[in-house]
């Protein structure tokens, strides 16, 4: 079955625990993401409208485009003009056996519109994030080893702590103790790298409240001179051990987004860039299936200051990742 990203959406939108209209699939394969109300949708609108402007020659939105999902206009419901969406690329038309996280990123995760009560929600949603400088929002792991994909929701998530989030939390997202993805993670590491130089030079927006989406391939394909995915050396501790984990690890059960709402009444009313954005990756095992971008854009803003805060958290989740990738096989 074809695995979508607004599968993706909605199931994490179930991990998360959080309401609201659901993505649709277009007929082309894009992904309609429903336009929030005022003014956290009209942001994210502008956003998209501006980093996808086809006449834009700005080289740091240029640069940008590569972060984000591709943007190819609004869309909007004939059957009811007040609901509309955005026409998003879809990452997941290539990916048998999806493993994906949602990384909230940023210490401050409150905009500056944000009210007295709204911060204090914030602040003490979960206390760690003030040294992490990122959380996790839910995540969901394709194991080979099992032949099913293991969700853990955000109650899982809010456990995590600083000692706990690498081993307990991107661990588990790279299957640590049952042959870690480090083809995967080398991936994954110099992408943010990449992502890390474009915050560094940039100017133009702070992001708050925004999250990284990181997705790979979790079936493994064996060939001729590729590094294993799954440590056949694995000892019966480990294991016992990781069993044990998943055993105590509230996580739910496989089921689907709601997808099937028919599209039949709409049509696109704001072109955008049509343009296809090409992977880079193949679909060997020293260069696997990964995808990473910025997503969310409902409390972004303009500004002309090193956004300090976004930086912060992916320059530890940066080295975190590194941590993973440098411990022994």
């Amino acid at each position: 079955m074809l695995q979508c990203l607004c599968h993706l959406v909605n199931q994490l939108d179930s991990l998360v625990m959080e309401k609201g209209p659901s993505c649709l699939q277009h007929e082309d394969g894009t992904v309609l993401k429903p336009v929030q109300s005022p003014p956290r949708g009209q942001r994210e609108m502008e956003f998209y409208t501006t980093a996808f402007d086809e006449n834009c020659s700005n080289k740091t939105l240029l640069n940008l485009r590569q972060f984000v999902p591709q943007f190819s206009g609004i869309v909007q419901c004939t059957d009811n003009p007040s609901v509309s969406y955005l026409k998003l690329e879809n990452l997941m038309c290539r990916l048998s056996k999806p493993s994906v996280i949602d990384i909230k990123m940023g210490k401050r995760t409150y905009d500056p519109e944000a009210p007295p009560e709204k911060i204090a929600l914030e602040v003490a949603k979960f206390p760690p994030v003030i040294k992490l400088g990122y959380q996790l929002s839910g995540m969901q792991v394709y194991d080979p080893e099992l032949n099913k994909t293991v969700k853990y929701d955000k109650y899982y998530c809010k456990k995590l702590f600083e000692d706990t989030m690498i081993t307990h939390g991107l661990g588990r997202f790279v299957l640590i103790n049952k042959g870690m993805r480090k083809d995967v993670l080398r991936v994954v590491v110099e992408k943010l790298k990449d992502l890390e130089s474009w915050f560094s030079e940039q100017r133009i927006y702070a992001f708050y409240a925004s999250s990284i989406l990181i997705v790979y391939e979790g079936e493994v394909k064996h060939k001729p001179d590729c590094s294993t995915a799954v440590n056949t050396d694995q000892t019966e501790s480990e294991k016992n051990r990781e069993n044990t984990l998943r055993s105590n690890s509230p996580h739910m059960e496989n089921g689907e987004g709601d997808t099937n709402k028919p599209i039949d009444s709409l049509h696109i009313v704001n072109g955008g860039v049509d343009a296809k954005i090409s992977s880079k990756l193949t679909e060997d095992c020293e260069c696997p299936l990964v995808e990473i971008r910025m997503i969310d854009f409902t409390h972004v803003f303009p500004s002309q200051e090193l956004d300090s805060n976004y930086l912060f958290g992916l320059q530890n989740l940066i080295t975190h990742f590194q941590c993973l990738l440098d411990m022994p096989s």
